[in-house]
């Protein structure tokens, strides 16, 4: 694998090629290289939700953090005090765009802590604004008065195998965490590898 990430879509063109290995080849190998790329990509993804904070006038980001969930569906949490956590999986088959969608998506959520009009309105706007809606797309909220959801991720998450060999990736630097909603990310088992990557 590369070590070597500059942006957000190295993180995802290195998961995609991961999701190409079989499951044998997905189970050789080491906790220690997951575990870099899934510091890589906390680092990238803590560093492009400030930087669109930032250009896009989100003032109540309060922090960031790389999870990995139990719940399959979700990708993204904002809590009313602006704290964002993004799932590792994100990277597993959404693509680049994918990705930045989630971001705005969780940043729109520091303004509005629901899926309303004024939501959907704002996320629709800024969409548009990075560059992943169409600039002629209108249909956020308009004939049926609510969300038609037009951005659809080409995903291969839908496929049957996807989900279980993210699992083989992700339990490797994970372990149950009772009583909570993501698991534990073995970080503090690894402090010498991570006090490299800093």
């Amino acid at each position: 694998m590369d070590y070597t990430y500059n942006s957000l879509d190295d993180i995802s063109r290195e998961a995609e090629m991961l999701m190409k290995l079989s499951k044998k080849e997905l189970g050789g190998i080491s906790e220690e290289t997951i575990l870099r790329l899934f510091c890589e990509a906390e680092r990238l993804v803590i560093s492009k939700t400030q930087e669109l904070a930032n250009s896009l006038g989100f003032d109540k980001l309060n922090s960031v953090r790389l999870v990995c969930f139990k719940r399959n569906n979700r990708l993204g949490t904002c809590d009313k005090y602006g704290n964002i956590k993004i799932d590792f999986k994100t990277f597993f088959g959404y693509g680049y765009s994918g990705i930045i969608s989630v971001l705005v998506h969780e940043l729109c959520h520091t303004e509005h802590h629901n899926h309303s009009k004024e939501f959907w309105t704002l996320f629709e706007h800024y969409s548009k604004k990075v560059g992943i809606l169409s600039l002629e797309y209108n249909g956020w909220w308009t004939e049926n008065k609510e969300s038609d959801n037009p951005y659809m991720y080409n995903c291969p998450w839908e496929y049957l195998d996807h989900p279980h060999k993210y699992k083989i990736i992700r339990d490797k630097i994970c372990t149950p965490f009772p009583y909570r909603n993501t698991f534990l990310v073995k970080r503090k088992l690894n402090n010498e590898l991570i006090a490299q990557l800093t």
